[in-house]
């Protein structure tokens, strides 16, 4: 069951570009708009920079549904070969554009990873 305070937290192997350009895309859909913010993470050992990270917020009703139909067209108009690494609590998932078809069912997925946290 998907909480009040649901959120992931989105890394994407293309760097910052990518989760500035799917931000702007969440902040086109109507459904999603307002729920993902870009935050600057903490820089890990052997990383220089500041690394920034998407959070998306997933707690009303219908809303995991429309971030997975979002993520799934956002993967097929980039036609790149980007990964998006989907955390919340300890948990996560990596999601490969590649491997993106009409058999993925993205928002099983993302509420695999939702249940993940709450089961515990």
């Amino acid at each position: 069951m998907v909480d009040a305070h649901s959120e992931f937290t989105l890394h994407a192997s293309g760097g910052a570009d990518d989760l500035f350009d799917l931000h702007e895309w969440f902040n086109d859909d109507r459904a999603l708009r307002g729920r993902a913010t870009l935050v600057d993470s903490p820089i890990q050992d052997g990383e220089m920079g500041v690394t920034e990270v998407l959070v998306v917020a997933v707690g009303a009703s219908g809303t995991l549904t429309a971030l997975a139909s979002s993520l799934s067209t956002w993967f097929t108009v980039r036609q790149s070969d980007i990964k998006l690494t989907f955390t919340r609590g300890d948990g996560e998932i990596t999601i490969d554009a590649k491997g993106i078809g009409a058999g993925t069912d993205v928002e099983k997925l993302l509420r695999q990873l939702l249940d993940h946290r709450t089961e515990q």
